[in-house]
Formats: structure tokens, C-alpha cells, sequence
């Protein structure tokens, strides 16, 4: 492993540590936790760029391919195999803005009528947590968990790669309750 990838993963060990988590039986939420952990920063800590969220994930996804197939210590249960990197914008295109994705979810919100909800809430899931067709098409109550503590979570079943989690920001996580309350 190069020294700064053997640094990434060296940061992702100490942080499962901190939260008392035996690296051996992470999960992928606990994998998607550490993302939020870096992408937002800490006291004392800026939050990691796109960029570098990736050299994080892609050093994170070495460690278990190393623990998995040489040293088999992770027979059949590789948490990392399928984290989602950050995506790369192209120079010459870009993201859209907060303020973008907040006029359209304001114009999501004058909707009325018996389907508004629902059609906010994938919106607002569409805007925010950019899900693959299949995951937004076969969503289904129990993918969402929304927790004090751990924030809230879709975790999707996907067709090519077994199920993905993903944090969902406070947009979205405000807009989904309400559709599933009915």
C-alpha cells in the first residue's frame, strides 16, 4: 500500500477505534458514517474535499481487498466492495448550486393534492442523493431509517451490486417522513 493511501486507511482505523468498531465487522453504514465523518470535518478539522473523500474511500477499499483475498480474513464480507466514490465534474460542467437545488424543492412545495408528497419527496431524494434509476424506481419504505443519533439513510437494493447506503441531507430527510406518515 503507498504511504498515503497506508495514511488514509491509517485515519480510518483510528476513527473506527474512537467509536469503538472492530474494523473486521464494519458494515457499509459504518463505512458511509466515516464519509459523512471526513466530507463534513470536526472540530479542529476542515472537511475533506470531493477529491480527496475519494483517495480516503479508494485506500479504505485497498485494506478490505488486501484483508479479504490474501489474507482471508474477511471470507465472503468485504464492506467496502461497493462504496460509491465521489463523482468527478468534468472542468467545463458543474454541480448544481444549495440555492438550485433549494428552488426547485421550493417549487416542489407549492405541489398540492393527494400525490404531492410523494412526488417531494423523490424529488428531493432525485436532487440530493443523486440515485441510480432502478434505486429511485424500486424504493421502498424500509430502505429509509432516520435515527437521532445516526442521522438518516437510504440504503437501496441494486441490481448489479448487491445494495449501496447513502446519507441523506436534511432536505431530503425532512421531505421523506412526511410522504411515508401518509
Amino acid at each position: 500500500m503507498p504511504p498515503r493511501s497506508a495514511e488514509h486507511a491509517a485515519r480510518y482505523l483510528t476513527w473506527c477505534k474512537r467509536h469503538r468498531l472492530n474494523p473486521l465487522k464494519a458494515t457499509p453504514r459504518h463505512i458511509a458514517a466515516f464519509r459523512a465523518h471526513i466530507e463534513d470535518g470536526t472540530p479542529g478539522e476542515r472537511p475533506c474535499r470531493p477529491g480527496t473523500v475519494r483517495q480516503y474511500l479508494t485506500s479504505i477499499r485497498s485494506l478490505y481487498r488486501i484483508l479479504e483475498y490474501p489474507l482471508d480474513l474477511l471470507p465472503g464480507h468485504n464492506p467496502a466492495r461497493h462504496i460509491r466514490l465521489p463523482r468527478y465534474t468534468p472542468p467545463g460542467q458543474r454541480r448544481a448550486t444549495d440555492v438550485e437545488r433549494r428552488a426547485v424543492l421550493d417549487a416542489a412545495r407549492r405541489w398540492r393534492g393527494p400525490m404531492a408528497n410523494r412526488n417531494r419527496a423523490v424529488i428531493a431524494v432525485l436532487v440530493y442523493c443523486v440515485p441510480r434509476v432502478g434505486e429511485i424506481c424500486y424504493m421502498r419504505v424500509t430502505d429509509f431509517t432516520d435515527t437521532p443519533a445516526g442521522g438518516a439513510w437510504l440504503e437501496w437494493a441494486a441490481e448489479k451490486d448487491g445494495h449501496r447506503t447513502v446519507r441523506v441531507p436534511a432536505p431530503a430527510a425532512d421531505a421523506l417522513p412526511r410522504w411515508l406518515a401518509g
